[in-house]
Formats: C-alpha cells, sequence, structure tokens
C-alpha cells in the first residue's frame, strides 16, 4: 500500500464520539437527538346531527424539531412531519360505540451535512399513514 501524502490519516476518535461516557440515550446526561422544543397548533370539530354517527375532523401543525446539523443523528428517528391532517368517526351501537380515524402526516423532509464528510448531504423525508379502529364495550 502506497501512503497518500494529501491524506491527513483518521480523524481523532474521540472528537467524533457523541458520547464518550456511554451515558444511556434519553438519560438527563446522555445524548439527545437534538430536537427543538416545538410549539403545536391544533383545530378540529366533531359533528353530531346525525342519530347514532359522531364525525370528525382536525388539523395539526407544529415547526420542524430537527436541526440541520443533527440529521444524521435523527436518521433512526426520522420524526421530520409538521402537518398532520385526521377525520373519524363513532357509530353508537347501543351502549356499546364502533371507533374508527385515518391521520396522514404530510410528506416533509429535512437536509443537513453529514458531520463525517462535509462534501455529502443527508436528507430525511418522511410521510405516514394511521388507522385506527376501536370497540367500547
Amino acid at each position: 500500500m502506497i501512503p497518500n501524502p494529501e491524506w491527513p490519516g483518521p480523524p481523532d476518535p474521540n472528537a467524533m464520539m457523541p458520547n464518550p461516557g456511554f451515558v444511556p440515550l434519553g438519560d438527563e446526561n446522555g445524548a439527545g437527538f437534538g430536537w427543538e422544543d416545538m410549539m403545536i397548533f391544533k383545530v378540529g370539530a366533531e359533528y353530531r346531527k346525525i342519530e347514532n354517527w359522531e364525525l370528525r375532523v382536525g388539523f395539526s401543525y407544529g415547526k420542524q424539531p430537527i436541526q440541520e446539523s443533527e440529521v444524521m443523528f435523527n436518521i433512526i428517528a426520522p420524526a421530520v412531519n409538521e402537518s398532520h391532517v385526521s377525520i373519524g368517526f363513532t357509530r353508537m351501537l347501543g351502549d356499546k360505540a364502533l371507533n374508527f380515524a385515518i391521520t396522514h402526516a404530510l410528506e416533509n423532509s429535512v437536509k443537513g451535512p453529514n458531520p463525517f464528510d462535509e462534501n455529502q448531504q443527508i436528507e430525511l423525508s418522511m410521510n405516514q399513514w394511521e388507522f385506527e379502529i376501536g370497540f367500547n364495550f
């Protein structure tokens, strides 16, 4: 193997270690995902004018919690959605109830630099559906 005189060598391994004390994620002194606090705005409506039916619709918005500088670490938890739309209903069956809801987290993405290679960009994108069904008895 011929050495490359332009390559400075491997980086200091301690400089890249985000958790040198091996403190568990989520612990008070552990590494986190770098998420910023969010203020979430929600609006919803329910309609009950049809006998034995309750119809619901909702929308929520919260600004992106992941900073561009934290994209690489958030590959394991890419919660990049900002807007959610949902619809649902309840059908009363005597003293019991059938509940159904669909929520769609609208597609969103965030892009940031790879801390191990400044020439590379990482993009996280997410589009999610949730279906819920329940029965009260």
